[in-house]
C-alpha cells in the first residue's frame, strides 16, 4: 500500500511539473505607455504663465522741514590763572683728563 502512494504521488508531482513548464507566461503590461499616458495628463493640467505687468513707480513727495533759527553765539572772555611748575635743567661742560699707562 505504501508502494501505491509513493507511486501515486510521484505520477502527480510529474503532471504538475509538466503543466508547469508548459504553461505560458503572461505578457509584461506596457509600463512605458502608462508613463506616457501620465506625462500627457500633467502636461495638459499645467496653466501657461501670463506675463503680469510690472507695477508702476508713483514719487512720494519730499518732507521739506521748517527754517530753524540758529542760536546766537556770545563770546566772552574770562581770565584765568593757572600755575605751572618749570623745571629748569642746566647743562655743565667738564674736561676730564685721561690717563693711560704703558
Amino acid at each position: 500500500m505504501k508502494t501505491h502512494t509513493v507511486i501515486t504521488s510521484a505520477i502527480l508531482s510529474a503532471f504538475m511539473l509538466a503543466v508547469l513548464a508548459c504553461g505560458g507566461t503572461q505578457p509584461l503590461p506596457d509600463i512605458d505607455a502608462t508613463v506616457e499616458a501620465r506625462v500627457e495628463l500633467a502636461k495638459a493640467s499645467l496653466v501657461a504663465p501670463t506675463v503680469a505687468p510690472l507695477p508702476t513707480y508713483t514719487p512720494l513727495p519730499t518732507y521739506t522741514p521748517a527754517p530753524t533759527l540758529a542760536p546766537k553765539v556770545v563770546v566772552k572772555e574770562v581770565p584765568v590763572e593757572k600755575i605751572v611748575e618749570m623745571i629748569k635743567e642746566v647743562i655743565v661742560e667738564k674736561i676730564v683728563e685721561v690717563v693711560v699707562e704703558v
